[in-house]
């Protein structure tokens, strides 16, 4: 039983939807909402976890991952408006290149049906990216020192790797 609904036949699922449609619409509210931000905390912890893996083999992937820690690091120490911007950008790239994905979802639908949703993936993929790019912390244990501490430290393994970050 779930939530006072008991599923006991083959039809399992459209009892509990039955039984879901039968709540106050606050309740059906509360219940949509609480999908939403499970499946959102889910696909972001396993994106989160599948762009860190894929950072220890590729050269380029660690390098960006790098960079966005500079980058959140040099705004949690309270950086310069160029700091914001680039973190805007990377973003903003990113958010392009998820529609991009979209569209090509789109268009290829119709002839490669259900296949098109790889693009799909790969614009999720894309948007937590973005969302990361402008990862915010209101609440973090490190002083302002110890994020300008970090960010040279990452400026320098950046810089020793080729080019600026």
């Amino acid at each position: 039983m779930l939530l006072g609904l008991h599923v006991a036949n083959k039809n399992g699922s459209a009892n509990m939807l039955q039984h879901i449609l039968d709540l106050p619409v606050i309740a059906q509210g509360a219940l949509g909402s609480a999908a939403f931000w499970l499946v959102y905390e889910v696909s972001k912890r396993l994106i989160n976890a599948g762009y860190n893996l894929l950072g220890k083999f590729s050269s380029e992937t660690r390098r960006d991952l790098k960079s966005l820690e500079f980058f959140y690091h040099k705004r949690c120490a309270g950086g310069s408006e160029r700091t914001f911007i680039v973190s805007m950008f990377h973003a903003l790239n990113r958010l392009v290149i998820a529609l991009i994905f979209i569209c090509l979802g789109l268009i290829s639908a119709p002839w490669i049906g259900a296949a098109s949703g790889i693009a799909y993936l790969f614009a999720i993929f894309n948007l937590f990216i973005s969302l990361r790019a402008l990862k915010i912390s209101f609440s973090t244990d490190m002083t302002d020192e110890e994020h300008e501490a970090k960010a040279k430290e990452l400026a320098e393994d950046l810089t020793s790797q080729e080019g600026t970050p």
